[in-house]
Formats: C-alpha cells, structure tokens, sequence
C-alpha cells in the first residue's frame, strides 16, 4: 500500500507544477488581445482629441462671423444716424456713401474691429491676429491665428445682405463656417 501511495502522490505533484504557469502560446495570445485592445482604446482617444479640437475651432469661427455681422451693423447704424436717406434704396446707399464699398459681392473685404477700417482682401483675406489682450483683429503685434473672415455684401430691396464666411485649417483640411444675415434701416 505504501507503494500505492507514494506514486499517487508523485503524480499529482507533477499535474501541479504543470498548472503553475502559462504556455508560450498562451502568453502569445494574451498579448495579442492586449495589443488590438490598446491600438483601439487609442484610436479612439485621437479621434476624440481631434473632435474636441474641431468642435473648439469651429465655435470660434461661429463667433467670429457673428462679430463680421456686427462690424458691419455698426457701421450701417453710423450711416443711419449721420445722413438722410432715401428707405427704399437704403442697401444700395450704404453701400456707396460708406466705407463698405469694398465688400461689395465680387470684391471681398475685411474689417478690423479695433477702427472699423475696411479693407479689400484683394485675391485672399489675411488671416485674423490674437492680441495680447485676447481680441481678434488684424494688429501687427497679435499671434497669427488658423482663422481667415471674408465679408460681403449685396444690395437687397430697402436693405443689405451680409455674408460672412470663416475659414481655418482643420488638420490636412479647410473647415468653414457661414453666417448671413439681411439688415435693414432701424430709423
């Protein structure tokens, strides 16, 4: 019996010392798994990484055409409140008796916020500056920034419409935003 028992206990020490550790072919697939895992796991936080970015730039843009908008409002309510006009051909008068004579539909311009100074693009709009206070505007002190506004207008029926268009590069792409609006006299 004591033979018996010696070569049970013989045998089951060696299944242990088998179910101890991993095989090379297991150790192989483990690190496969952890390997697609990983290569996904940041794919996906690039992807976000650029999402966030763009959804960041493209908020700016946003802003910065609402503001195009705005220039160009600013300078219609100096015109409204320093000369007489005729209503029903107020677009047409804006444009010609202003500075906005340059923003016409096939001559861009650009208006700086700091004077109110329009500016044809003449071929390409350059690219607004950051100051060192945090506005945009085109000062020669400020960073360059990715973004360019374009601004036009049209003379409409007793009014203006102004189209103003961002655009910034967004990786190997140009993203763009547009932004119109009619305006008309207030007086």
């Amino acid at each position: 019996m004591n033979i018996l028992l010696f070569l049970k206990t013989k045998h089951r020490k060696t299944k242990r010392m088998h179910k101890q550790g991993f095989t090379l072919i297991e150790a192989l697939v483990a690190a496969s798994i952890l390997a697609v895992t990983l290569t996904a796991l940041m794919n996906v936080m690039a992807q976000n990484v650029f999402n966030a970015s763009y959804t960041k730039n493209k908020t700016v843009a946003i802003l910065l055409a609402q503001e195009g908008v705005e220039l160009v409002r600013n300078i219609q309510d100096s015109v409204l409140l320093d000369t007489p006009f005729d209503v029903g051909n107020f677009g047409s008068y804006l444009i010609g008796s202003s500075s906005l004579a340059p923003c016409l539909t096939d001559n861009d311009c650009y208006i700086d916020p700091l004077n109110l100074a329009v500016l044809p693009c003449g071929g390409e709009c350059p690219n607004l500056r950051l100051s060192f206070d945090g506005f945009y505007n085109y000062e020669e002190l400020g960073t360059e920034t990715i973004f360019r506004r374009v601004i036009s207008l049209e003379p409409i029926p007793q009014g203006v419409r102004v189209t103003v268009e961002v655009f910034w590069s967004q990786g190997q792409t140009e993203a763009s935003v547009d932004y119109q609006m009619d305006l008309f006299p207030w007086i």
